[in-house]
């Protein structure tokens, strides 16, 4: 019984709030010009339609597409997003 009591009471001084290692991600929110809301997995890239005025619309493979923040992205398909650099973004946009 006694064992027992010290179970409980260290359970109840350190609280039940034990770190099992679960990783959440980070995400971030844009939008683009037609209203089109995204979330964006920056840990995994994964992309993922929020809100659409228009519906959903169908994300094309190899397009680059621009976020509020300025940041420009380019959809590999499958739901993945790769971030680019300046200098690739104007790569592409010259190809």
């Amino acid at each position: 019984m006694k064992y027992v009591l010290v179970v409980l009471g260290t359970i109840l001084i350190s609280g039940c709030d034990l770190p099992l290692g679960a990783k959440t991600g980070s995400y971030a929110l844009f939008e683009t010009s037609k209203g089109t809301v995204y979330r964006l997995n920056t840990a995994s890239g994964e992309a993922a339609i929020i809100y659409s005025p228009g519906g959903w619309p169908k994300l094309m493979p190899k397009t680059l597409y621009t976020s509020e923040d300025g940041k420009t992205y380019e959809y590999l398909g499958g739901g993945k997003l790769k971030e680019l650099s300046p200098t690739e973004a104007a790569d592409r946009l010259v190809e």
